[in-house]
């Protein structure tokens, strides 16, 4: 059996008395953390007009657009989903910079109306499988430039579609294949600060649904999409690894290093700007006290993505989520990083501005000590002559220092009344009591209607609850 063959059948054949308890347990909390993105991303820069598009390209009424209302095909639905999932960078991560739950979430649910309905235990190991091959291929991905959510994520959330589907092994191998020829994405966007980084995780997730589909249809892809001369090891791997890749699958979950972010902005500023907390609170900082920053930071990717001089332009929440120097400027500004930080005007204030082009970043391989590429020092020069340091290994949430579910819930009901259509306090309390008890759950189209806004119109739900009874 190749591996190929071998990852598809063990996504179709795992069940889900297969799954360990920590693994289900993560695959509820995913769902909901994901929830509480969506729900904000409503009305971020661009989302709405991703909603309008879905809207007026018609087809089939197969999946709902989330928060907004109405339904498309499910193809298009998930483009929008996705997109305000991923819209305020406040999602689920794993290394190196990959983000599964803002595709995979939006997915399962869009599927499932597709199909006429799954069990909630359907879907949370379709959840599990899914983020399981995502996690595994972007472990053996290259840091090269490509986004990881664009390569490994559309393939994980094939999977997803692929199982809700009911694909078998062959189709599952070709849906797969397929999928690895959407593959692509690259972290230029992020660095010039540009909307594609929340249409890269639509994109993923529309490709997902499409090859799903036509595998299903009977259109095959490379056998051999991993090793074959031109596969995913020669376009997307620096080498062959395929203990990382296919090893121990079903006993080794390495979705469990899957962590949960705790401000809004990319992971590769985290470390730094929890340094910068950490010496403003040790040491009493303020903007005013501080003359000058250097952040030195271990890796190579981080530095390339968010090391880059902050010149806020045509996207002042991205160019924000996207720099070290705002992000720790911020930090030293205003305290612990929350939504209201990294609107335009947050971002353009002449404060922040000012005290981020007091911040240097520089890259120091040698900080790594050959095993700590995430790490992050910040030193701080105060006025008064003072050299302040911190060293950090890592961004709290990662899955050295998690974040406990009362933080995670307190993020969830601040992150859900932000986004300027807000979903009724009722109905989200009822998916989160709905989710933790998912795997009794008969039908996980249930979960859609209570992820509509206030000013949803009556027809989507009226329509909704007829098609469930159907």
């Amino acid at each position: 059996m190749g591996i190929e063959t071998e990852l598809a059948s063990w996504s179709v054949r795992t069940r889900y008395d297969d799954l360990p308890d920590e693994v289900t347990d993560l695959m509820k909390t995913l769902t909901w953390v994901i929830a509480g993105c969506t729900v904000a991303g409503g009305r971020a820069d661009g989302c709405e007009e991703v909603v309008d598009l879905v809207r007026s390209w018609g087809g089939a009424e197969e999946a709902t657009v989330l928060v907004h209302g109405g339904r498309a095909p499910a193809h298009a639905a998930v483009l929008a989903n996705s997109t305000m999932a991923r819209a305020h960078d406040i999602c689920d991560f794993v290394m190196p910079g990959q983000h599964l739950g803002t595709s995979l979430v939006p997915v399962a649910l869009a599927v499932t109306e597709l199909v006429g309905g799954r069990s909630g235990s359907e879907v949370l190991t379709a959840l599990a499988v899914g983020a399981e091959v995502g996690t595994r291929l972007g472990l053996v991905t290259r840091q090269g430039g490509f986004d990881p959510s664009g390569v490994g994520t559309v393939i994980a959330a094939t999977v997803v579609a692929g199982r809700l589907m009911a694909l078998d092994d062959e189709q599952m191998l070709n849906a797969m294949a397929l999928a690895f020829n959407r593959a692509g994405g690259s972290f230029q966007s992020n660095i010039d600060a540009s909307l594609a980084v929340r249409l890269i995780q639509g994109f993923s997730s529309r490709n997902a649904v499409e090859c799903a589909q036509l595998a299903q249809r009977g259109m095959t892809g490379p056998e051999h999409w991993i090793t074959g001369v031109w596969g995913f090891h020669h376009l997307f791997s620096d080498r062959r690894d395929d203990a990382t890749l296919a090893g121990q699958l079903g006993e080794r979950w390495t979705v469990m290093a899957m962590g949960f972010k705790n401000f809004p902005a990319c992971g590769g500023t985290g470390t730094a700007t929890d340094a910068a907390l950490a010496l403003a609170e040790q040491y009493s900082l303020t903007a005013r006290n501080v003359e000058s920053v250097t952040v030195r930071m271990a890796g190579e990717l981080p530095y390339l993505l968010v090391g880059s001089t902050f010149e806020p332009g045509r996207n002042p929440t991205v160019d924000g989520q996207f720099s070290v120097q705002y992000t720790v400027a911020n930090a030293l500004l205003r305290g612990t990083p929350t939504m209201d930080h990294f609107t335009p005007e947050a971002v353009t204030d002449p404060a922040a501005v000012k005290l981020a082009g007091a911040v240097r970043v520089v890259y120091e391989p040698e900080l790594a000590e050959g095993i700590h590429i995430g790490r992050a020092a910040v030193d701080v020069r105060t006025t008064d002559g003072r050299l302040l340091s911190e060293v950090r290994d890592g961004m709290k949430g990662g899955a050295h220092d998690p974040l406990d579910r009362d933080r995670l819930l307190h993020d969830f009901w601040d992150r859900s009344s932000y986004g300027g259509r807000p979903v009724p306090a009722d109905r989200l309390s009822e998916f989160l009591r709905t989710v933790d008890r998912m795997e009794e759950l008969d039908d996980a189209r249930d979960l859609v209607p209570l992820l509509l806004a206030a000013d949803a119109t009556a027809d989507d739900e009226r329509e909704l609850q007829s098609l469930h009874r159907a």
